[in-house]
């Protein structure tokens, strides 16, 4: 399954805050507390060691230290041979996961 693969490669300290993150705004109405109660939450997550890893493994276009390396070997493997998983979908998956994905747009 494409979705758990991609969850698997997040970061996985941006994955439990984004659980934390859902159960916080669940049924509770958008609004201004709601707002600044999810801004906290996003900056604090940007500010980490994971986040930092997160985007530099992006932008030197490796594995962030969180993937195994077999599966990082396997992602640019795919990727030579033209696969839908390729290496660079996975950069891009770590980087959503740890710079801000936390945030999402609810009914307005």
């Amino acid at each position: 399954n494409e979705v758990l693969g991609a969850l698997q490669l997040a970061g996985p300290q941006a994955q439990a805050e984004a659980k934390l993150l859902m159960r916080a705004i669940a049924n509770r109405p958008i609004d201004d507390d709601l707002i600044a109660d999810t801004a906290e939450r996003i900056a604090r997550v940007r500010a980490t060691d994971e986040a930092r890893e997160g985007v530099g493994a992006f932008l030197a276009k490796r594995a962030p230290a969180w993937i195994p390396a077999a599966a990082a070997k396997a992602g640019a493997e795919g990727a030579a041979m033209g696969a839908s998983d390729s290496f660079d979908t996975w950069q891009l998956v770590a980087l959503a996961a740890t710079s801000g994905a936390l945030a999402f747009q609810g009914p307005t």
